[in-house]
């Protein structure tokens, strides 16, 4: 759900009620938990109830599992039931890959599970496109992202002669979205893995087609949230953010972490690069994992 205005205001839905994203208003707050292994299960169960116990807790919880739970609820239904937080997901983390190939189909069904269970914000990849992947060829990392990685592999599988999962099934993830109240996360497949790579033709590509598809999406009623950048210098956090923040969309940062050699020091070397994001403007939405 969004609000129309100069720079749009997105409602982000939790069972307490409604969290706003924006220019103007706070900044927000995602915590990141998942599984790898049903047997961590508990473990991340645990994790949101001491979440949701915080005096000053998130306002988002993502649920970035790639573990199937079994006959367990979801950890994003867990989110739901057990704190006042936006609860978020990815869905393209659940879909079934055979041989590389997503399942258009079953993607936008996950999807509307999500949805109509309750989740306020999905986090979707639709920006990878043969154009764009052209460009990563001089790079150190092409791609970094998971959920990104996933769409593209099932696009090499097929030639990049097909437009992305995403973009296949994106009609009815707007129509569904706009009828449950659910907000939409543009991922960023080709965020910088480092930053030599950053503010590159590559990222510049993809944001300037995440402005357009976060116009999109906007013009049918539904919020809209922009993920960037991931890796970036300090002088290529101000260059992205000139992108960026004319748009006036929210903008959730992916870091961005402005070194490389911090490594075990990403919660030091993110919490300055979102800083001086937020200096630019350009963070609405922070990410922590926890």
């Amino acid at each position: 759900m969004r609000t129309k205005r100069a720079h749009p205001i997105v409602q982000l839905r939790a069972s307490s009620g409604w969290h706003e994203a924006g220019v103007g208003r706070k900044t927000l707050v995602m915590a990141l938990i998942g599984m790898n292994h049903p047997r961590h299960y508990a473990q991340q169960v645990d994790r949101i109830r001491a979440l949701a116990k915080l005096a000053h807790g998130p306002d988002i919880i993502c649920d970035l599992s790639l573990a199937r739970s079994g006959k367990e609820a979801p950890l994003w239904r867990v989110v739901i039931q057990e704190s006042s937080a936006v609860a978020a997901c990815l869905p393209v983390y659940s879909a079934t890959t055979r041989k590389g190939r997503i399942d258009p189909a079953e993607l936008l069904d996950i999807a509307i599970e999500q949805m109509e269970g309750g989740a306020g914000l999905l986090t979707i990849h639709p920006t990878p496109s043969g154009r764009i992947h052209n460009l990563t060829t001089d790079r150190m990392v092409p791609c970094t992202s998971r959920g990104g990685g996933l769409i593209i592999a099932d696009a090499e599988g097929r030639g990049w002669k097909e437009v992305g999962a995403y973009l296949k099934i994106l009609p009815d993830l707007i129509r569904h979205a706009r009828h449950c109240g659910t907000a939409l996360s543009l991922g960023a497949a080709y965020r910088s893995a480092n930053i030599f790579d950053s503010c590159d033709a590559a990222q510049q590509a993809e944001i300037a087609c995440q402005i357009e598809l976060a116009k999109e999406i906007d013009s049918q009623g539904v919020g809209v949230i922009i993920e960037s950048p991931g890796h970036a210098r300090p002088r290529d956090i101000k260059k992205l953010a000139r992108l960026l923040r004319p748009a006036g969309f929210p903008v959730m940062p992916l870091g961005p972490i402005p070194t490389d050699t911090a490594i075990g020091m990403d919660h030091v070397s993110s919490a300055i690069g979102a800083t001086l994001f937020g200096l630019e403007g350009c963070a609405q939405i922070i990410a922590a994992v926890t």
